[in-house]
C-alpha cells in the first residue's frame, strides 16, 4: 500500500471524461492533496479483513471484536494491521484503529457469501483458501491497465478465474453514502482489462461485480455485468486515447507553470478542451483552489449555463422555475455537480474570510448559540457544610465537573435518590449526561440555581453570510485556532 498510479483504475471515471483533472489536483496546496478521511479508512480496514478472511478460509465472526488498525499511513511503507484477540486499541490519538463490529461482520460476511456460491458454481466447492492455493481465487492482484504506460494500474480486490469459461472481478465497496452502478462501470472496466491481459485474453466471457452491502439499491447489494473480448479492447483503446489527452495536459501546465504563470493554467486547461464538468466532478478535489484563489472553469461555466447567469455580474431575480419537462430534467441532471461545486467555494470563501481577508458582498457574524451546556470547571464546595471553598485571594476554588460531583449536587437541590440511582449509572466522566438533561432531574424551585452555577450557553460558530444580513459583523483575529471548523451555512447558501 502507499503507491499510488497517475492514471489508477479506481480514478478511470474522472480521467476519462476529464483529461484536466489530474493536472488540476497537482496545481492544489499540498495540504490539500490526498486527503483522506475516517469513511475511507474504515473502507480499508473492511478490505484487510475480507482479504484475511477468504484468504485463510474463515469466517467474519472469528474475528469480532478485533482490533484493526492503520500502519505508517500516508507513506510507502502504509499497511492494515489485524491485531491479536488479546491486543487493545492504539493510545497514539492519531493512529486511526477500528473494532470488528457487528456492522463490519455483516457487511463482509455479504461478500464472503458470494464468493463462496460462486465458487460452489463455478469449481464445485466452497472452500475459499483452498481456492487461493489452486489460483481459482486471486486477492488484491495488482492489475496493469495499459501496460503501454508506466502509471497505469490498481488493484482487484477479488479475481475468480474459471478458465477458460469465464473471469470475474469482485469490487467489494464499503462506504454507506453513495450507490455504485454496475452497468457501464469504468472502475472495473479497467480492472476486467488488467486482469484479462494477464491471462491473455483468453477467456470466453468477462464479468465484474459491485458487492456494496451497507448501501441499499434496487438490485440488491451484489450486481454484476458481463462484457465481451471485443468490448474490454474497446474500452482499453480509448483509455489510450484518454490517457493521451492526460499527457497533454501535463504539457501545458509545465509550460506554463515553468515561467510563474500557474495561475494561467486552469484557463489554458479550459480553452483546449482538457475540462468537463459532469457528476465526476463531486469526487474532484480541485473544484476551487486555494492555493490559486480560482474555482474550476468547467465547473464555473457549468454553473453559469445552467443557472442562465454570469457570475461576474450583479445578481437576479430568474423568476419562476422552467415548467417543461425536458428542461427541468436537463437542469436537475448537473444539480449534484453545481452542489460539490458551491460547497467547495463556501468552503474556499469561509477559509479566505477567517484569515482576515474581506470576501466582497459578505461578512462574517456570530451564528445561532447550539443550546446551554455544563460547565467543565465548576466552584469547589465543602462536603460538609455545602459552602464554596475560597483561595487566599478569596476566589472559589475551581475543580473538574465529575460524575461524582454531579451525584452529590443533584442530592443537594433536592434530586430523591431513586432519579439519582436512574441518571447516574455510569461512573465514567464521558458518559455524564447533558446539562438540560441533568437540569430536568431538578425541582422546579431549584432549577434557575441548578443552572447559574452548572451550566453556561455555549457560543455559536461564526458563520459567512451575505451582507444584507440583520446580525452585527464580527472582526475575525486571524490568530485564533478554529481547529479547522467549516462554516455555519444558512439553508439558502451564501449568495
Amino acid at each position: 500500500m502507499g503507491q499510488h498510479a497517475r492514471l489508477a483504475a479506481s480514478k478511470t471515471s474522472m480521467w476519462d471524461p476529464c483529461s484536466g483533472c489530474l493536472t488540476m489536483q497537482d496545481l492544489l496546496p499540498s495540504e490539500d492533496k490526498n486527503v483522506t478521511n475516517d469513511f475511507a479508512r474504515l473502507g480499508t480496514c473492511a478490505h484487510a479483513l475480507l482479504e484475511r478472511v477468504l484468504g485463510e478460509g474463515k469466517t467474519p465472526e472469528d474475528y469480532r471484536g478485533r482490533i484493526i488498525t492503520i500502519v505508517a499511513e500516508g507513506t510507502d511503507k502504509e499497511g492494515v494491521s489485524i491485531l491479536k484477540p488479546t491486543a487493545k486499541a492504539p493510545k497514539s490519538p492519531t493512529q486511526f484503529w477500528c473494532e470488528v463490529d457487528d456492522d463490519m461482520v455483516d457487511a463482509v460476511d455479504v461478500a464472503v457469501s458470494y464468493v463462496r456460491r460462486r465458487l460452489q458454481e463455478l469449481f464445485g466447492h466452497s472452500d475459499t483458501a483452498e481456492a487461493v492455493r489452486r489460483k481459482q481465487l486471486r486477492l488484491e492482484r495488482r492489475l496493469t491497465i495499459l501496460p503501454e504506460r508506466e502509471d497505469s494500474f490498481g488493484t482487484g480486490d477479488i479475481t475468480l478465474d474459471a478458465w477458460p469459461e469465464m473471469l470475474e472481478n469482485v469490487d467489494y465497496k464499503h462506504g454507506a453514502g453513495v450507490s455504485v452502478e454496475v452497468q457501464g462501470n469504468k472502475q472495473l472496466r479497467s480492472y476486467s482489462i488488467g486482469a484479462a491481459q494477464e491471462d491473455g485474453w483468453d477467456h470466453e466471457v468477462y464479468r465484474y461485480t459491485v458487492c456494496q452491502p451497507r448501501k441499499a439499491h434496487p438490485d440488491g447489494p451484489v450486481r454484476s455485468e458481463t462484457a465481451t473480448r471485443e468490448e474490454l479492447q474497446a474500452w482499453k483503446a480509448r483509455l489510450l486515447t484518454r490517457a493521451a489527452r492526460v499527457d497533454e495536459a501535463d504539457a501545458i501546465a509545465r509550460d506554463l507553470g515553468s515561467g510563474g504563470e500557474a495561475f494561467l493554467i486552469p484557463d489554458a486547461l479550459m480553452a483546449a478542451g482538457l475540462l468537463t464538468a459532469g457528476d465526476h466532478c463531486k469526487w474532484c478535489d480541485a473544484k476551487y483552489n486555494k492555493g490559486l484563489d480560482k474555482a474550476c472553469p468547467a465547473l464555473r461555466k457549468l454553473a453559469e449555463d445552467t443557472a442562465a447567469a454570469d457570475f461576474d455580474e450583479e445578481p437576479t431575480e430568474r423568476g419562476d422555475p422552467p415548467r417543461e419537462p425536458e428542461e427541468l430534467g436537463s437542469i436537475l441532471r448537473w444539480a449534484p455537480a453545481i452542489t460539490a461545486f458551491l460547497d467547495a467555494v463556501r468552503v474556499a470563501a469561509w477559509q479566505m474570510a477567517r484569515s482576515g481577508t474581506k470576501v466582497p458582498y459578505h461578512k462574517v457574524v456570530q451564528g445561532k448559540s447550539p443550546g446551554r451546556a455544563l460547565l467543565e470547571m465548576v466552584p469547589a464546595r465543602d462536603s460538609v457544610t455545602g459552602e464554596m471553598v475560597l483561595g487566599e485571594d478569596g476566589e472559589p476554588l475551581a475543580v473538574p465537573l465529575t460524575p461524582e460531583l454531579m451525584r452529590s449536587a443533584l442530592s443537594r437541590y433536592g434530586v430523591p435518590d431513586e432519579k439519582l440511582a436512574r441518571a447516574m449509572t455510569d461512573p465514567v466522566p464521558a458518559k455524564l449526561k447533558t446539562g438540560p438533561q441533568l437540569e430536568q432531574l431538578v425541582p422546579k424551585k431549584h432549577k434557575p440555581a441548578f443552572s447559574a452555577e452548572f451550566m453556561y450557553r455555549r457560543e455559536g460558530q461564526l458563520t459567512l453570510v451575505h451582507e444584507d444580513d440583520p446580525r452585527d459583523e464580527v472582526t475575525v483575529n486571524p490568530a485564533l485556532d478554529f481547529d479547522d471548523e467549516t462554516p455555519e451555512v444558512p439553508e439558502d447558501g451564501l449568495d
